[in-house]
């Protein structure tokens, strides 16, 4: 499956801004798709609803009796979180996830995710253990279960978007690095078309996506907390009054398709001198570029283009290519029109009057 393991710059984390139920947008932009803070579920619970009657489920395969993974409304307090109720796992014996199935991304352009997080801390010994300091553990979460460096010893923390199809985007926060705040709040704005690191995300892949959030831990005094998990969808119109980059910026600009561009409505006209005085012309093309690309000519047989129209040569043929160029990338164009000129070579006798003062 492939995966894309997003660091802070590509999958925009803000390490300990609380972001929450008013996005990046403010309150009020966007659609919230998904709302859990736990404080409405009963302590103890292992599957749940958030505040749109959205179901979540847990699973935990290696706790046996006296572990935790479960919602906890004592866990805040106990090891230095919020101090509000969350999900706690505790001496989980490796990976156990928070899922949220099939949330509907229908008109979404940028999806924003976050969630609280903190836990029993990396630093001083008796406590949990980053992927360093475990042998030769790869620090990759698909291995932590078959590498047996990682098992029984690596403790980590991930949050993830799977689109499906083997369409992930995921972000260690936890685990990966010894020296990492313990605690702090995740935020990241993902465009709906294509991911941070150029994968792309299909019309089909976009119509839902799962939420999962795994923490793994293998000793009783380890403990990680998550809160406030919420999933905000932003339309093309939410986006566009938005002034947050993690939002705007979400999506990278891209070329239009160039390759449906009519040929014949990005042809200059031309037309040729008339002998003795109508001068030649070349008139710019009915059609117009798509957004995003701008018509350029050329009259070098394609060696140089500019975006300047061509001046009408009465002393030699030209040859006119108009291309649509891509805006932000000049090696993206549009089929070449081409357009030949007939210039008419103009004698004396035709653009003058011709006087003989011949003597017999």
């Amino acid at each position: 499956m492939k995966k894309t393991y997003l660091l802070s710059l590509l999958f925009l984390f803000t390490s300990s801004i609380l972001i929450g139920q008013n996005g990046p947008c403010g309150i009020g932009a966007g659609t919230i798709l998904f709302d859990e803070d736990f404080e409405t579920e009963a302590d103890g619970a292992t599957s749940g609803s958030d505040a749109n009657g959205t179901a979540w489920t847990l699973s935990c395969p290696g706790c046996v009796a006296g572990d935790f993974f479960e919602v906890d409304n004592n866990s805040g307090n106990a090891i230095g979180c919020n101090g509000t109720q969350g999900l706690r796992g505790n001496d989980t014996n490796g990976p156990a996830t928070f899922s949220v199935t099939n949330v509907d991304l229908t008109g979404c352009e940028v999806i924003n995710f976050s969630f609280d997080y903190c836990a029993s801390g990396y630093t001083g010994s008796g406590n949990l253990e980053c992927f360093q300091e475990c042998g030769s553990c790869t620090g990759l979460p698909a291995d932590v279960v078959n590498n047996g460096a990682c098992n029984n010893c690596w403790d980590f923390l991930y949050g993830e978007l799977d689109f499906g199809a083997g369409t992930v985007s995921q972000e260690v926060l936890l685990g990966d690095d010894c020296n990492v705040a313990d605690s702090g709040s995740s935020s990241s704005s993902i465009c709906g078309s294509l991911l941070p690191d150029g994968t792309p995300i299909t019309a089909t892949q976009l119509q839902s996506v799962n939420i999962n959030i795994v923490m793994a831990m293998w000793a009783g005094t380890e403990n990680m907390v998550i809160d406030n998990v919420v999933l905000i969808c932003y339309t093309a119109a939410d986006v566009a009054a938005c002034t947050n980059p993690t939002v705007t910026d979400a999506c990278p600009e891209m070329c239009p398709d160039l390759s449906t561009v009519n040929v014949s409505t990005i042809q200059v006209g031309v037309t040729d001198n008339v002998c003795p005085d109508l001068t030649g012309m070349i008139t710019a093309p009915t059609g117009m570029c798509p957004a995003g690309s701008t018509l350029m000519y050329s009259t070098d047989g394609g060696a140089t283009f500019s975006d300047m129209l061509p001046t009408y040569d009465v002393t030699q043929i030209q040859e006119i290519i108009t291309i649509c160029e891509c805006d932000i990338d000049d090696t993206m164009t549009s089929t070449q029109a081409v357009v030949t000129s007939s210039p008419n070579n103009c004698c004396a006798a035709d653009v003058g009057t011709f006087n003989s003062n011949r003597n017999d």
